[in-house]
């Protein structure tokens, strides 16, 4: 199983690797002009089971979780979302 509190990762030419918004100095969205405040609903379970990894010690948190889930979704995803949005021409 991979520990991702030690795994740094590069997305879209953008260096992402945990920590870095700490380096730069940012506490939390409200300092970090990169970071945005996102809620969503989810149900109970995924929760549960994110909280269980996180105490496992694969996630150093809640958050750091989903931003990486989000991030694997996006890695996949965003090539087709892309054409797409061209093709469509979606403003």
């Amino acid at each position: 199983m991979e520990n991702h509190k030690k795994v740094h990762r590069t997305f879209m030419n953008e260096n992402i690797g945990l920590g870095e918004y700490q380096e730069k100095g940012y506490k939390n969205c409200k300092t970090n002009p990169l970071i945005t405040n996102f809620s969503i609903n989810i149900p109970n379970i995924y929760k549960i089971w994110i909280e269980r990894a996180v105490k496992l010690g694969m996630y150093p948190s809640r958050t750091e979780a989903v931003r990486i889930a989000i991030r694997e979704f996006l890695k996949t995803e965003l090539p087709f979302i892309k054409k797409l949005w061209e093709d469509e021409k979606i403003d």
